[in-house]
């Protein structure tokens, strides 16, 4: 919550955690680094009124759900989970997902050069319902695999990476039962060459 602009541009994705609603210098702080190319994860409550009105979004009211969710791009539909959300109207967004009732939950608004992904879910919100659901964790895997660095495939693997001075040391770790058949996929664009320096299989 007090990092600077120069440490923000680090990263391509922020997700905000917690409960914080953005004001202030934090909230100039991740405009600029969205404006910049950034990526910004919030929940509608996160917003400040400021920042609402600046993304064109205007609440229309409030509601819960619990049956199946939406992918609005691929069709594809999530199992039933009791989820409270706010109902809102995005001048300048596109729709990622929706309710049952068709009533959308998240968009991508675009800022400058980068996005805010934003959903009407409170997922910050600590009591029943407002877990991160299935959908929105689905929508979050398509924007974050193409900026890890590492990633297996199928994704039953914990994947660590270590970058050190002209190499990364990427580790894989099996947890299941099951010998694991896939491949290790790496992102990085100057990889000359591959070694594999442990296996304990």
């Amino acid at each position: 919550d007090n990092a600077s602009l120069e440490t923000l541009r680090a990263y391509r994705m922020i997700v905000l955690a917690g409960k914080p609603e953005l004001a202030g210098k934090q909230e100039k702080q991740l405009t600029d680094f969205v404006r910049r190319g950034g990526a910004l994860v919030v929940s509608f409550l996160q917003l400040s009124d400021a920042l609402r009105k600046k993304l064109g979004i205007k609440k229309l009211g409030a509601g819960w759900d619990y049956d199946y969710t939406k992918c609005v791009q691929c069709g594809e539909t999530f199992g039933g989970f009791r989820y409270v959300y706010d109902q809102l109207e995005v001048r300048h967004g596109k729709v990622l997902g929706v309710s049952h009732r068709n009533h959308a939950l998240a968009w991508e608004i675009p800022l400058g050069k980068g996005k805010v992904l934003l959903t009407g879910v409170n997922y910050s919100q600590d009591f029943p319902g407002t877990s991160l659901l299935p959908l929105y964790t689905h929508l979050l895997g398509k924007y974050i695999t193409p900026l890890l660095i590492a990633r297996a495939e199928p994704a039953t693997l914990q994947v660590t990476v270590n970058e050190g001075e002209g190499f990364l040391l990427v580790g894989a770790f099996n947890h299941g039962r099951e010998k694991w058949n896939g491949r290790l996929i790496v992102n990085a664009r100057k990889v000359r060459s591959v070694r594999e320096v442990w296996n304990n299989s």
